[in-house]
């Protein structure tokens, strides 16, 4: 486990740039955002107090799931509420471990907290031959550095490949998403709670057949023997699977169904990011787990 030094206190300002979920839903949805001074440069989702004391808040670590697209409280809100503790709501959306790896500050962050939540990220934000990844679901062309999403890198792959150079290349991107997970959890200094996210169990075996049924659901590229795995690296391990309220019917301010867009498409539901009811199934098995650890 990594050391961490002792600080009085982070400090939260406001910040002028909006995320990405904020720039795209802010007609319907506020996000409450803010940054860290010691990471201005990123922005957060709030509600988040002016100042977090160590050893008086608790992190959770994320991507959408946890920052909690298309819902007013998030389970970092519903904690706070439940548990009388500040939450951190780092949901970085399209985030991999490389991510929090690349924001040591933030990590030093997350170090002086009493606990950390840290959920099952997507493997389609690591790296392997064709594409390298910046942390996020979007990285680089190797062949030509042009940048590129995950999604359209493994398109490529499958139109270029054959069925076992497509099964080398997710075992090359689940072996660097393996060791940017085992890294970022060394690095986390404070008890851990891995929690798995998602509207189904993670599958045992991947389907090759093409790149949609490779994918499926959340987290992508991800096996049951790889969260196990982790999972024993973890101080606690929590598993909420659920799809109640999917798909989700997005309302406007006056209540009535609105169009939003969903990786580049307007729709008028939401079927891929965890719904309101969801975010509450996860702080119902979640409480009364952090409880345990917080009274240890």
């Amino acid at each position: 486990m990594a050391s961490s030094q002792a600080t009085e206190c982070f400090t939260t300002v406001a910040t002028t740039r909006p995320g990405y979920y904020e720039r795209l839903d802010s007609r319907l949805f506020d996000y409450d955002t803010y940054a860290l001074e010691v990471q201005p440069g990123l922005t957060l989702r709030g509600p988040g107090p002016k100042e977090y004391h160590p050893g008086e808040y608790i992190c959770c670590l994320g991507a959408a799931q946890t920052y909690g697209r298309f819902v007013r409280k998030p389970f970092p809100a519903l904690l706070r509420e439940r548990i009388g503790l500040d939450v951190a709501n780092l949901g970085l959306p399209g985030s991999g471990p490389q991510a929090f790896l690349d924001r040591p500050k933030l990590l030093g962050f997350v170090n002086q907290s009493r606990l950390a939540v840290v959920q099952v990220l997507s493997a389609r934000s690591a790296s392997n031959r064709y594409f390298a990844s910046r942390g996020f679901s979007n990285g680089q062309r190797r062949s030509d550095g042009e940048t590129i999403s995950a999604m359209q890198a493994f398109d490529e792959i499958f139109e270029a490949c054959s069925s076992d150079e497509i099964e080398a290349i997710v075992e090359e991107t689940q072996r660097d998403w393996m060791d940017g997970f085992r890294a970022l959890l060394d690095e986390i200094a404070v008890p851990t709670l891995l929690l798995f996210f998602g509207d189904r169990p993670a599958e045992r075996t991947l389907d090759f057949s093409t790149r949609g049924r490779l994918f499926g659901s959340y987290p992508q590229l991800v096996t049951s023997a790889m969260v196990d795995t982790l999972a024993r690296e973890s101080d606690r391990f929590v598993e909420v699977v659920s799809n109640r309220g999917m798909p989700q019917v997005v309302l406007g301010g006056d209540g009535s169904p609105a169009e939003v867009r969903v990786a580049g498409r307007l729709v008028n539901e939401n079927r891929y990011y965890p719904s309101p009811e969801m975010h509450e199934d996860a702080a119902e098995l979640l409480v009364p787990a952090l409880e345990e650890m917080l009274n240890a």
